[in-house]
């Protein structure tokens, strides 16, 4: 994010050096805990910040493609709860890891999820984490298990909790599941003939080629404020989406001098595209 929030800041100086107003109040906001809870957008939907913002502009790494498109995320452990007796005899004992095992099996079949919409990336399921203790000999009564699952429209959050609830039920007894969500973001969506989305590419293509309107694999707090607030809420920024989160992320400095020139032309230009 250093690239995105250093690119906005220097955008902002060359209308401050230049004396230059623009005709809509510019303000950025710097949100933490964007992996976690969300805390710093939630906190900004209280501000009095938000009331009228017309356009929201966020510098996650996109490669200066337009971000128009979240997917929605449900971070969820599953506690499955089995029964214990020695490793010798397992048929004695019902096994939770192997309970997590046969879940596990059904929700990555490929007909899961509904059919997503084209300007989408498929939904998909993670599984982050089976945690379960030993030791050898014995029979596991208790196993959680992490899934991470991001959802194309036209699905929904809902509807997915629905069938994991639905395949529980059927497969397990009340007393031998537990379900709980840490984290639940619906997705978000900018139609890519909305005016805000046509003039912030045309811009783009001024300084850039073969950049394209997108729909990001991941959440952001475009996911909160999007939903909450119903104003576009535009992902465009600096950096390639697909280091995100590995040992050696970078940015291309061409890649931010770039992208400040377009967040100043966007800064100069938001009477055409408000």
């Amino acid at each position: 994010m250093k690239s995105g929030i250093i690119s906005i800041l220097f955008a902002l100086k060359y209308l401050i050096d230049n004396n230059i107003k623009p005709k809509y109040d510019i303000v950025v906001s710097f949100t933490g805990d964007e992996e976690n809870d969300k805390t710093g957008a939630l906190y900004l939907l209280k501000s009095n910040l938000v009331k009228k913002t017309k356009l929201m502009i966020i510098s996650e790494p996109t490669n200066l493609n337009l971000g128009l498109g979240q997917k929605g995320q449900i971070w969820l452990e599953i506690r499955f709860k089995g029964k214990s007796a020695h490793g010798s005899v397992p048929d004695k004992g019902k096994n939770a890891i192997l309970m997590a095992i046969n879940f596990i099996e059904k929700v990555l079949n490929p007909e899961f999820f509904k059919k997503n919409n084209k300007f989408f990336p498929k939904s998909t399921i993670n599984i982050g984490f089976i945690n379960a203790q030993g030791p050898f000999n014995v029979v596991q009564d208790n196993c959680t298990a992490g899934f991470d699952i991001r959802i194309s429209p036209p699905e929904t959050n809902d509807e997915v909790m629905q069938k994991i609830n639905q395949i529980l039920s059927e497969d397990f007894k009340k007393n031998e599941y537990e379900v709980n969500v840490i984290d639940s973001l619906n997705a978000s969506f900018i139609n890519p003939e909305n005016k805000a989305a046509v003039q912030i590419k045309n811009i783009i293509d001024k300084h850039v080629s073969g950049k394209r309107k997108i729909a990001l694999p991941y959440a952001t707090d475009g996911s909160v404020l999007n939903t909450q607030l119903n104003i576009p809420v535009a992902i465009l920024g600096p950096g390639t989406p697909e280091v995100i989160h590995s040992k050696d992320e970078y940015v291309i400095i061409d890649n931010i001098i770039k992208s400040v020139e377009i967040y100043k032309d966007i800064f100069l230009n938001l009477d055409k595209i408000i």
